[in-house]
């Protein structure tokens, strides 16, 4: 999206459900890493979509997540999301 001011880039993205297995899940992640790396450098980037990942109220996530997760212990997919907004 090109506005006034600012320029926006949207990654929409919606992970395959837990039963399915890791070779998909890492593809899916590349792309959307892809995605978001080919994105201009100085637009605003904007991730949305379901990930299927849960964030653990651990103090090293408390940069990303902050103090209230809901949840006490952490999936996979929700150690690459925290990888993926910490890079």
């Amino acid at each position: 999206m090109r506005g006034k001011c600012l320029n926006y880039s949207i990654v929409n993205g919606h992970v395959l459900t837990k039963t399915s297995d890791d070779e998909e899940k890492d593809r899916f992640f590349e792309v959307l890493e892809k995605t978001h790396d080919i994105s201009p450098k100085n637009d605003t980037k904007i991730v949305l979509g379901n990930f299927n990942g849960q964030l653990a109220k651990k103090t090293v996530n408390f940069s990303t997540t902050g103090k209230y997760s809901l949840h006490i212990l952490m999936s996979g997919n929700g150690s690459w999301l925290i990888q993926f907004a910490v890079s």
